[in-house]
């Protein structure tokens, strides 16, 4: 073409070649309890978004975009709307990855751990003297800055430090897609949030006012 020996660009014509499915290598269920227990053990607030994570399988972006106007603890739904990245230093919002809203229906697990987590988000707020909002962060910057969200880079990085430190080699995009085995997620229910049962078993599960969700 470009020494007009072609009177047309074969190129127009092309097709790029079929690219193979990924093949994520998700943690056992035994593995999937050892996460979610050391993650509880190291801060309440970071178990609990391992725990969301694996329970409802947001991506880490939607995860740290999720703010409180968007998680409905009355009804039990977190709605989806937005990712969170940062990109050369700039953090900013932007659709999720299928550019389409949805919303997750949460367990009665999960929806406990959410209001203790918001009761410990307020609390915080109230000690700084900051005004709490609806529209703050579920999970702010790790260095307390409450109008930025935990950055996704943080949360891959110390998911894999937690994950070697255990003898577990699943990389964070292999270990929290969507759930799909139901195996590990009733054994991540059943066993991997020891701190969680913990809690329950010392109040009650009756009687407990954050186990009534």
């Amino acid at each position: 073409m470009r020494w007009d020996w072609n009177s047309s660009n074969p190129a127009k014509v092309a097709q790029r070649p079929r690219q193979a499915p990924p093949q994520p290598d998700p943690p056992s269920p035994a593995q999937a309890a050892k996460l979610v227990e050391k993650a509880f053990e190291l801060d309440e607030a970071w178990g609990t978004l391992v725990w969301l994570v694996m329970t409802t399988g947001m991506r880490r972006g939607e995860v740290c975009a999720l703010r409180w106007s968007r998680v409905d603890l009355d009804e039990g739904i977190v709605e989806v709307r937005s990712s969170y990245t940062t990109l050369r230093g700039v953090d900013r919002e932007k659709d999720t990855k299928t550019h389409q809203m949805r919303r997750i229906a949460l367990d009665t697990e999960t929806t406990v751990l959410l209001r203790e987590h918001k009761r410990r988000c307020q609390a915080m707020y109230a000690e700084l003297g900051v005004a709490w909002s609806e529209d703050s962060y579920v999970f702010v910057g790790m260095r307390g800055e409450l109008d930025k969200s935990y950055p996704p880079d943080a949360v891959s990085n110390r998911y894999k430090k937690m994950a070697t430190r255990l003898g577990i080699t699943t990389h964070l995009h292999a270990s929290l897609p969507p759930w799909r085995d139901p195996r590990a997620s009733m054994t991540c229910r059943r066993s991997g949030r020891g701190a969680f049962g913990r809690r329950l078993s010392k109040c009650g599960s009756a009687s407990c006012p954050s186990a009534r969700a």
